[in-house]
């Protein structure tokens, strides 16, 4: 490695990520950042998030939108292949793609943080390697990436962001830093709107085993939900084709604001919100909250590895069942 090595990169998947990493950075007072977003397809809102954000803070970006899998890990291993940076901050832990990036990169640190609601449930990718051939595949092929166990030991710093009780494993990481009190007060909107009640919609293709019946039940649910109610806020899951349910009274708050943002914004307001989802990372920010009261939704047609077990420690929490709806 070289004496000009100064530069910061960052290997992120998720908004929130992104968000994460610019609360992290504010911390360190770290100003030159370079951010490697990974997605799956082209979002629209995804690139306008990043504009909003990275020009606020005077980060570079590089959006990549996947292909398939051989230009995919070509792209990736003439673009990392030796280059060097003074720190490298990652949160998708066991991604091949990322796993691999930093295998090829030579850096000073690693600095990893919460990927979300992952890093709360014992039996997560975040706490159990997952292999799967292809993995082990492209790992030989290029000679490189690092495991979990690898990323854990060479973690010089990992950043907590949900109240410390909440962690199954105190002190997996060797440094350990909590920001959980940045993300209650971090974001001002002024949306001019009031809402009561806000649903959080899933991912139905990856949650539910017949994502079709999962998003029909959830229509069911929100109709039920607007009779006692004058409006109801959805947001929708990045990942998801299913649109905003056409209903009276439900109001589409997608933008290129994260759902931290929005609610954020919402709970500085003199009414209570309740928080509607089926226990996710969103909803994991304010399982302990005064101000906030979480409804989650339950399904037999769930997914039984999207099921977030940590929510049951809690007794701020308001059960629904979407059965029989």
């Amino acid at each position: 490695m070289n004496n000009i090595m100064k530069s910061s990169l960052a290997l992120c998947r998720t908004k929130l990520q992104v968000f994460t990493l610019s609360l992290i950075l504010a911390r360190k007072k770290e100003e030159t950042v370079e951010i490697y977003y990974f997605d799956d397809s082209y979002k629209s809102d995804t690139l306008d998030f990043l504009n909003r954000i990275c020009k606020s803070k005077g980060y570079q970006f590089k959006y990549f939108v996947k292909k398939n899998t051989f230009s995919d890990l070509s792209f990736i291993y003439r673009e990392f292949r030796n280059k060097e940076y003074s720190n490298l901050y990652i949160a998708s832990l066991c991604n091949g793609y990322i796993s691999l990036a930093t295998g090829l990169i030579n850096f000073v640190n690693l600095i990893t943080f919460d990927d979300g609601a992952a890093n709360l449930e014992k039996s997560s990718f975040v706490y159990q390697q997952r292999e799967s051939l292809k993995r082990s595949l492209f790992f030989s092929l290029f000679r490189s990436g690092y495991s979990l166990s690898d990323i854990v030991s060479k973690s010089s710093e990992h950043y907590n962001i949900f109240e410390a009780s909440l962690y199954p494993y105190k002190g997996y990481f060797s440094k350990e830093i909590n920001i959980s009190d940045v993300f209650q007060s971090s974001v001002q909107l002024d949306l001019n709107e009031e809402f009561s009640h806000l649903f959080l919609s899933p991912c139905y293709e990856e949650l539910f085993e017949d994502p079709e019946q999962g998003y029909c039940n959830v229509r069911d649910f929100l109709k039920l939900q607007l009779s006692t109610s004058d409006k109801v806020g959805y947001i929708q899951h990045p990942r998801s084709s299913y649109p905003t349910p056409d209903l009276p009274g439900l109001v589409d708050l997608t933008s290129n604001y994260i759902a931290e943002e929005i609610i954020a914004d919402l709970a500085v307001g003199p009414c209570s919100l309740s928080l509607i989802g089926f226990g996710n990372t969103t909803q994991a920010f304010y399982i302990n909250s005064n101000k906030i009261q979480n409804v989650l939704l339950t399904s037999n047609n769930m997914k039984k590895q999207y099921i977030n077990h940590f929510f049951n420690k809690s007794s701020n929490i308001t059960y629904f069942t979407l059965d029989g709806l």
